[in-house]
């Protein structure tokens, strides 16, 4: 999706920068002058709204790994503690006996 960012914002630009070249009867080549540098700027424009659309996703990645890790030592500390009480309750009950 990142990757498809930067051409669907040109192509819009482009479109729109036809468009209003049309209505407002400009010349053939002062259209396509108009839209060729329409589309290297919000081409560029693009390019940098796909980085910062994939820096987003990467940490959100991140933090989605850090919170599974989170998730999975906290499992595993309740699974020692619930194994130390066990241990600990059957060792009372072996004094009392």
């Amino acid at each position: 999706m990142e990757k498809s960012i930067p051409t669907i914002i040109m192509l819009v630009a482009g479109a729109t920068a036809c468009i209003c070249c049309l209505v407002n009867g400009v010349g053939l080549l002062t259209m396509l002058e108009i839209i060729l540098v329409v589309l290297i700027v919000f081409f560029i424009i693009g390019k940098i709204a796909g980085h910062i659309v994939s820096k987003i996703n990467a940490q959100a990645e991140n933090a989605a790994k850090e919170l599974a890790r989170q998730e999975e030592r906290k499992v595993e500390e309740e699974k020692e503690d619930s194994q130390e009480n066990f241990e600990d309750k059957a060792s009372k009950i072996e004094e009392k006996e």
